[in-house]
């Protein structure tokens, strides 16, 4: 099937794979903004600070940390503490204050020294580490407490025994981990602040640069790279925010360019009914009445590659109601058996012969086709039979047979019209239809030379677990 886009679409299409490619390997981080934020922050990009130069790294099963060591390597008026995964480029969980406020001594007791939005905690032969300011701290030389514990950054300073790291935000026990990091950086000059009023949703990031200036987002990720943060962005995936205005955003709208709020799309595929040039809902290659790509269905709902239509109006066989008349099934059945290959169904009624008085010889020259279809088309038994399979009896009928006593039987009547026997034999039925779900069911009798006959039948059903009767 053709399909088409517009340039405008190929274009943005174009864009976002290129996106995407950069962002996965690397080539395109998010914009540099200052790192201002007051409390503690997550998953805080290290591209993002600004100001800030890492002083301290070591891992977590370094058991030889001192206060005394990193404080005489980080000299910085403003210390920032973060841990991370080993060789992360994004700290886990970060705070920063003053100097003064991030070595206050807080001996070994539960309450925390509060500043920039932190409870510090600080003794250089205990612990040191941080919670969110008013969040309390369960010390058993480090912090056990669970509450808000993605927050939550502690280290060993206990020197004897010589322990290692032990908590960074909920991963707790990394004495011996090197797969965490303990990171510090400082800086002379406070970089993380913003003038008054100038942060308004008070994430630390000043209102100049910030890309989401009403909702906190300390990260300020961009990922479609359109300048508003995923926090805050409708549509993170999609830089061209829902181009069409139908409230979908374009990385999952099926018609990128036309609206189409219920996204509907009557053939699975990857187009919108809205935008689809051949919506074909039975896959049978051909399209609905407004397709332009491909040929049009003559029976869109019920699948017909071949598009049979033996008396060329605008319907197809499988779905013309407006073929011969004449046919008039009064009884049907079906009886579901233990063994493989053992189900029969049976159906018998009239057929006026006026419509079509070649049928019987169109028959013996071309063979016959029973079918039974539920009301929304589904299959529930065929019987077909060749030429060879059929033969000429009494005055003008006909009956075809195969090698399992499987019949259709046309016998002529004094009055022109045919008695029509259906009898099929070691048939497989997927199910028993449901009744009375399935029924009326939709009955077709077809010669390749001559047009269908259609009906309906099983007004009156009745069921069983292993057998339907109906009559009308």
């Amino acid at each position: 099937m053709n399909r088409s886009l517009d340039r405008s679409r190929l274009l943005r299409l174009r864009h976002r794979i290129l996106l995407a490619g950069l962002l996965s390997v690397g080539a395109l981080a998010a914009p540099v903004k200052s790192s201002a934020f007051t409390g503690v922050a997550n998953d805080l990009h290290v591209t993002a600070l600004s100001g800030w130069t890492q002083c301290y790294l070591d891992t977590y099963n370094n058991t030889g940390l001192t206060a005394a060591g990193v404080l005489s390597a980080c000299t910085g008026d403003n210390l920032l503490l973060a841990c991370r995964p080993t060789g992360s480029g994004v700290l886990s969980v970060a705070a920063h204050a003053p100097r003064a406020d991030v070595t206050f001594d807080t001996g070994g007791n539960n309450t925390p020294h509060d500043a920039n939005g932190v409870g510090w905690y600080f003794n250089d032969d205990y612990s040191w580490g941080f919670a969110n300011a008013g969040d309390s701290i369960d010390l058993n030389i480090c912090d056990i407490s669970t509450s808000n514990g993605g927050q939550r950054l502690c280290w060993h300073t206990q020197q004897s025994p010589a322990l290692g790291g032990w908590r960074c935000g909920t991963n707790t026990s990394l004495n011996s981990s090197p797969s965490f990091e303990r990171v510090v950086y400082q800086a002379d000059t406070d970089p993380n602040t913003c003038a008054p009023g100038d942060d308004d949703d008070n994430d630390g990031i000043c209102q100049g640069v910030d890309n989401c200036p009403a909702t906190i987002n300390h990260d300020q990720l961009d990922t479609d790279g359109d300048g508003t943060g995923d926090a805050c962005d409708t549509c993170a995936f999609d830089a061209d925010n829902d181009i069409d205005g139908d409230g979908v955003c374009g990385d999952v709208d099926n018609c990128v360019n036309d609206a189409n709020s219920d996204q509907a799309n009557a053939d699975g595929d990857a187009f919108g009914d809205v935008c689809d040039t051949c919506t074909d809902p039975d896959h049978d290659g051909y399209g609905n009445p407004d397709a332009t790509s491909c040929a049009i269905d003559n029976c869109p709902a019920i699948a017909n590659p071949a598009q049979a239509n033996l008396d060329g109006d605008a319907e197809g066989d499988l779905c013309d109601a407006s073929d011969a008349t004449g046919l008039a099934i009064t009884k049907i059945s079906f009886r579901k058996s233990t063994k493989t290959a053992s189900d029969v169904w049976s159906a018998s009624g009239t057929l006026d012969a006026v419509t079509s008085p070649t049928l019987a010889n169109d028959i013996l020259a071309g063979g016959v086709v029973f079918a039974v279809r539920t009301q929304s088309a589904a299959a529930v038994g065929s019987l077909s039979l060749a030429a060879a399979d059929c033969k000429s009896v009494g005055k003008g009928g006909v009956k075809c047979s195969d090698a399992n006593r499987s019949s259709i039987k046309l016998a002529k009547r004094s009055n022109g019209e045919f008695k029509v026997t259906v009898s099929a034999r070691k048939q497989t039925l997927a199910s028993l239809p449901a009744v009375p779900g399935d029924a009326p069911f939709a009955v077709t009798l077809t010669s390749p030379t001559s047009i269908d006959r259609n009906d309906t039948a099983g007004g009156a059903c009745s069921s069983t677990a292993s057998s339907v009767k109906c009559k009308e």
